[in-house]
């Protein structure tokens, strides 16, 4: 069955079961062209299948051949009643007005760049720093399955100027991350898409710490120090050579340290070369941490003065990447949201009293719009802590849907 045939059947299934059940009289606007965008952008929802013969992967739909009962399970049409300037009709089905959508990882990915990611961090802290939008703090619940620790967590944010409210969910099995964003319109409250967001945690993570390196970092800045050889070290390393014209990398990890550092200087054309942690920790005017570390992951005596250190690596209470020494030095903390940094940052928490001045802590969006709020001195050494919060999430899962449109 052609998709305009079996789209007229869905219709005309549809028609009958709300005629039969008396709910509403529904006039249909452009049959057999009327779409409805519950499909997947980029496959069926129920076969994991492409587009359709007819209409690109966004206009695809799951059809039913069962009866009513099984369309309508299949195919979550909805309908508008008492829709405006809705001549002679109490509701009506539009073109196009169903508007929920599943947003895959290979579309992300092919609807964004990671310097188009960088800006709209930029602007997402900016709004933020102006006070414009809420975040939903992240909330964690754990068991066991199997012998096996599993978890559950959520966080969001509100951001009224994009015009969307949303939420990241995701879960931790067997040490992994699987990571799902719910974006809703903030003027009808609908739900806009569902997006796979493996690939959206990926850019976001690395986008914000880019936009704090273009704020905080010294503009003479030669060398950066890497530490970790995992998906948010090569995000990193392409998201901060993006922004700063990097003379030299120097990758500090495990045994792909070398591999690292090889793809860095095929890829981008920068001399990077692995070394030790603490050869990296002297070197590099910029440090970054994408690391699963519990422990320091070197003596903060050895940084220079002047350098910028971004510890990106966990969001746990429990965990830390810098050391007490480090912090004491900072002349400025930065973090994205003061209320999330002090309850899931291991360098707050674990800090020994007296370490932090919380006089020498601050937001990255009021450092972005307020720009004598800090003036960076040579010698200053400044700590970038992030734990990631939703802004970061919703603010990109905006721009991919509406790229996806």
């Amino acid at each position: 069955m052609s998709y305009a045939a079996s789209l007229r059947r869905s219709v005309k299934i549809l028609l009958q079961v709300l005629r039969e059940s008396k709910l509403l009289r529904l006039v249909v606007i452009g049959v057999p062209m009327v779409r409805c965008e519950v499909g997947v952008v980029g496959g069926d929802i129920a076969k994991g299948e492409g587009a359709s013969p007819e209409g690109p992967a966004a206009d695809d739909a799951t059809y039913d051949q069962t009866g009513a009962g099984g369309l309508l399970g299949a195919f979550p049409l909805r309908v508008s009643a008492d829709a405006p300037g809705a001549a002679g009709a109490e509701g009506i089905l539009r073109p196009g007005g169903c508007r929920m959508r599943l947003i895959t990882d290979d579309e992300v990915r092919s609807l964004l760049t990671m310097r188009e990611a960088i800006a709209a961090m930029a602007a997402a802290f900016e709004q933020f720093g102006n006070g414009a939008g809420a975040v939903a703090p992240r909330v964690r619940a754990a068991a066991e399955q199997g012998g096996q620790a599993i978890a559950i967590a959520a966080m969001g944010a509100a951001l009224p100027a994009a015009g969307v409210v949303g939420a990241k969910v995701y879960s931790t099995v067997r040490g992994q991350f699987r990571f799902v964003i719910v974006l809703f319109s903030a003027v009808t409250g609908e739900a806009l898409a569902a997006i796979e967001a493996n690939e959206i945690t990926r850019f976001r993570t690395a986008a914000a710490t880019a936009v704090a390196l273009q704020r905080l970092a010294r503009r003479d800045a030669a060398t950066l120090a890497l530490f970790g050889t995992g998906v948010q070290a090569r995000a990193h390393a392409e998201a901060l050579l993006l922004s700063h014209p990097f003379q030299r990398v120097v990758v500090a990890g495990r045994a792909a340290a070398p591999d690292v550092a090889n793809w860095i200087q095929t890829e981008f054309g920068v001399d990077a070369q692995a070394v030790d942690a603490p050869t990296a920790a002297r070197a590099g005017d910029v440090l970054c941490t994408c690391t699963r570390a519990t422990e320091p992951l070197f003596d903060g005596a050895l940084v220079r003065p002047g350098a910028f250190v971004a510890a990106v690596g966990s969001s746990k209470p429990q965990a830390r990447e810098l050391d007490d020494t480090l912090l004491a030095r900072a002349d400025l903390v930065v973090v994205e949201w003061l209320p999330a940094a002090q309850a899931e940052a291991g360098e707050f928490v674990r800090a020994a009293p007296g370490t932090i001045d919380p006089a020498r802590v601050a937001e990255l969006g009021k450092l972005l719009v307020n720009g004598k709020a800090y003036e960076r001195r040579a010698s200053d050494i400044v700590v970038y802590k992030s734990v990631g919060i939703g802004l970061e999430d919703v603010a990109l899962a905006h721009l991919v849907f509406e790229r996806s449109s």
